[in-house]
């Protein structure tokens, strides 16, 4: 697992910094608003996601945000006001 730079108080992989990221303000869960914004970065597999405000949906660092960043964004879904698993993105 590639462990990212970024200080969250917690060793997390790189794909959990994005859907932390994605979060926008951080609030510790992954709830119906986060997909809300995920949903609207949806690219479509091999098609290009250069978008800066959904740079954080790029959750597999392959370009696109497709079915296979999908997978992980709903692996990770906890609910409003429930913390999201630092394991969930594996």
């Amino acid at each position: 697992m590639q462990e990212t730079g970024r200080d969250w108080g917690m060793k997390v992989s790189h794909q959990e910094a994005k859907l932390m990221e994605h979060q926008g303000a951080l609030d510790g869960d992954v709830d119906q608003a986060d997909f809300g914004r995920f949903q609207a970065c949806l690219s479509g597999a091999g098609a290009i996601q250069s978008n800066p405000e959904c740079l954080a949906a790029l959750i597999d660092d392959d370009g696109d945000v497709d079915g296979d960043d999908t997978q992980l964004f709903l692996g990770c879904l906890s609910g409003p006001d429930i913390p999201v698993s630092p394991q969930c993105a594996e």
